[in-house]
């Protein structure tokens, strides 16, 4: 009795299942163009296209020699305010010891010399800070682990942080995301973690996912809804054709 129930569930199963015509285009599962948030001159490119590069690498470096004395510059005047401010709150505390002894006016010089130190040091800091970011960001490293798909400045190049230029294209190394697109008529029964069977063009080979991701809009232009299933060492560009099977 057990077995019919369960060949009878399993046949009920199926007769509910339902096979949905998709087309899918593929991209990486992440990507990114890379540029300097800086302006001057290129001095090394570290990678070239195709190379594969770890989270947090250098790519590539500006000049930096003015910015380096600069910062170098700056901190030498934080070391002189912070000596300033030394001998400044060591006059305001002798003050405040003997204030019921001195005029309220020779009091009040000192304790402005010593709020005015204070302030300095906030700006010296504050001046080290700047400069310190405006070296760091003349070095471009990746913000995630892939590969370099393409290259658009040289050394000697000049970049403005005003105008944005791309330096590096960036894709992720193996992950990718197939972007499904099926009749809209069929909003309502693709749900995320259906199975979605697939063959990439010009490839005989057929690839089983999971729908991951169901984009909230359909395209007004072609009646597609979209969705996401996420695959691995795929081409990047390449499309293909498959069905996917609600539950």
């Amino acid at each position: 009795m057990r077995k019919v129930l369960f060949v009878l569930v399993l046949l009920l199963s199926s007769a509910n299942a339902e096979n949905i015509y998709a087309t899918f285009n593929i991209l990486p599962a992440k990507s990114a163009d890379l540029a300097f948030n800086a302006s001057g001159v290129v001095e090394t490119l570290y990678v070239d296209i195709n190379s594969k590069v770890k989270k947090g690498q250098k790519l590539a470096q500006l000049q930096s020699d003015e910015l380096r004395a600069s910062l170098q510059i700056a901190k030498s005047s934080l070391a002189d305010t912070k000596v300033a401010l030394d001998f400044a709150a060591r006059d305001y505390e002798r003050e405040q010891k003997v204030q019921h002894l001195v005029d309220e006016a020779t009091f009040d010089r000192v304790r402005l010399a010593y709020e005015r130190a204070r302030v300095a040091v906030l700006a010296a800091e504050a001046n080290v800070k700047f400069k310190q970011t405006q070296l760091n960001n003349s070095t471009l490293y990746a913000p995630f682990a892939g590969v370099i798909t393409d290259k658009k400045l040289e050394v000697g190049d000049v970049v403005n942080s005003m105008a944005i230029k791309t330096v590096f294209s960036l894709q992720s190394l193996s992950s990718r995301k197939l972007i499904v697109e099926f009749d809209q008529a069929n909003w309502n029964k693709v749900r995320v973690g259906d199975s979605f069977k697939y063959k990439v063009d010009g490839d005989i080979k057929e690839h089983m996912g999971k729908i991951s991701k169901i984009y909230p809009a359909s395209s007004a232009t072609n009646r597609k809804m979209k969705a996401e299933v996420l695959a691995n060492d795929l081409i990047v560009g390449l499309y293909g054709d498959g069905t996917i099977v609600t539950k």
